[in-house]
């Protein structure tokens, strides 16, 4: 009888789901039936499901958080600090990331200078060119939109690998 890890194992083998649960539910009772044998009770399909999913994700971020170089790290975190260092404006300046997000607004030489200097700090961070050569658009665009909607307060609080996935998604 096959075990609780090997079923996960069988429905994440090709993790194309996009971060969506139900089509690893469907792969999971297809490899029940594959193998003649009674799926698991409905709450625990989802919770194998959604543990398969949790692990590939951790993977996904390890495997990015490989590949960028160390000094590409200490760039894209700096995106979560505020653009002054210095003491008195650290707490009221806001995070460079901010600045990213916003829009460019009505069109005027100040703002093609603005968006000039936002694409130059990019540029800056010099991702690996090859960092999502293997990764789905999915996957990138759950990342960029996770990045877009939390304040970066909340992104610091997350585990290395996922924020600089994120951010170099983003980026």
């Amino acid at each position: 009888m096959p075990s609780t890890w090997s079923l996960g194992c069988a429905i994440t083998l090709r993790p194309k789901s996009g971060g969506e649960i139900a089509p690893l539910v469907e792969r999971l009772l297809a490899r029940c039936r594959e193998l003649s044998i009674e799926p698991p009770t409905t709450d625990r399909v989802e919770r194998i499901a959604r543990t398969a999913l949790r692990a590939h994700e951790e993977r996904f971020h390890a495997d990015i958080l490989q590949r960028l170089p160390p000094e590409v790290r200490e760039r894209l975190d700096a995106l979560l600090r505020p653009e002054q260092e210095d003491d008195r404006n650290a707490d009221s300046s806001p995070a460079v990331l901010l600045r990213l997000r916003r829009s460019p607004g009505r069109p005027s030489l100040a703002s093609v200078q603005n968006e000039l200097a936002n694409l130059e700090l990019l540029r800056h961070i010099q991702l690996p060119a090859d960092l999502f050569e293997h990764v789905s658009a999915r996957d990138l665009e759950r990342g960029r939109q996770r990045v877009l909607v939390e304040a970066p307060y909340e992104l610091r609080r997350h585990p290395d690998a996922a924020r600089l996935t994120w951010l170099a998604a983003f980026v």
